[in-house]
């Protein structure tokens, strides 16, 4: 997923810009979740070790790591399925009660419902338990959300695993929690079934919830997450926007400019290795832009945009070895 950056004296300049601006937005943003020095033990086993992290409102974080990372382990603690060993954890700026619970909803793992009852009983039963009073009409429009209202009345012992995966999503959804967390929520799924999981979190982010996604499909997560937490051995090794996380590992650039690609090619292959990609854009290493764009400026050439090149897989693999 690329993202233009505008680009007057240089790419340094508005890097420091950017991490700026998002460390203020962190500071004033409300806190839904907030852990300090979160650990779990299993025995002589080290499932979480010395956590603390804080999550806004209206973030989508995409938390990472390999299996064993503890991932799961620290989704079952904000969740409250599992208790930390040491540490604290506070929920909407509390200490964790029924209260907020009660504003979470979480598809942990794989979807978990009674086989010998219909998708819609399912639903009336997590919506009974969330207090609420549940209409046909609000059970098919969840159920509608994650496409799977056209099964709503059939028993669920006869879904496939994707159609059991898109109903403990209608779970999670219900009661209209504030922050949805989604454990490898499109284990299962096809490529079409995986598009409407990345579609719902997008909606999600748009009516201002917070949501908490764990997947080891790195291009979905990148494709919706505002945030990356990557865990590795129970610890928190990276965290950041992900813009700019991945501006870490750019090894090239598209440079645009006003004036043809071929000007800018012949002013910049004397000292640097550049190619002419579109009529107005050329490749660059992402070492020589800050010389390119000295060069380029000094000759008059006019730069509409500095593009990186990057993917989440590329940090990852660089975070995580």
């Amino acid at each position: 997923m690329h993202s233009r950056r505008r680009c007057n004296s240089g790419t340094q300049t508005l890097r420091k810009l950017f991490i700026a601006s998002s460390a203020f937005q962190r500071q004033v943003m409300e806190t839904i979740v907030e852990l300090s020095g979160v650990c779990k033990r299993y025995r002589q086993r080290i499932a979480l070790d010395e956590v603390s992290l804080a999550i806004g409102r209206g973030e989508v974080v995409g938390v990472l790591g390999s299996n064993g990372a503890g991932k799961s382990t620290l989704l079952r603690i904000i969740t409250g399925l599992v208790r930390p060993t040491c540490g604290e954890v506070r929920l909407f700026q509390k200490p964790p009660n029924p209260s907020a619970r009660s504003r979470i909803g979480a598809l942990i793992e794989r979807a978990d419902a009674y086989p010998y009852l219909t998708g819609a009983e399912n639903l009336e039963v997590v919506l009974r338990l969330r207090g609420q009073s549940p209409s046909r009409s609000l059970i098919e429009a969840l159920l509608d959300r994650v496409g799977v209202a056209d099964a709503m009345d059939q028993v669920v012992r006869t879904y496939s695993y994707g159609m059991r995966q898109r109903l403990g999503l209608a779970m999670a959804l219900a009661g209209d929690p504030e922050l949805v967390i989604l454990d490898e929520p499109v284990n299962g799924l096809d490529p079409r079934g995986i598009a409407d999981v990345r579609q719902l979190i997008t909606s999600l982010h748009r009516e201002g919830k917070t949501v908490i996604i764990s997947s080891h499909l790195l291009s979905e997560v990148e494709l919706v997450a505002t945030r990356l937490v990557v865990l590795r051995d129970g610890r928190i090794i990276a965290d950041g926007a992900l813009e700019e996380l991945l501006s870490r590992v750019a090894s090239h650039a598209t440079i645009e400019t006003v004036q043809p690609a071929d000007v800018v090619v012949e002013l910049l292959n004397r000292q640097l290795n550049v190619e002419k990609i579109r009529p107005h854009a050329v490749r660059i290493a992402a070492e020589d832009v800050h010389n390119a764009i000295v060069h380029l400026v000094g000759a008059g050439i006019s730069i509409r945009a500095v593009v990186p090149e990057r993917s989440l897989e590329q940090f990852y693999f660089a975070a995580t070895t």
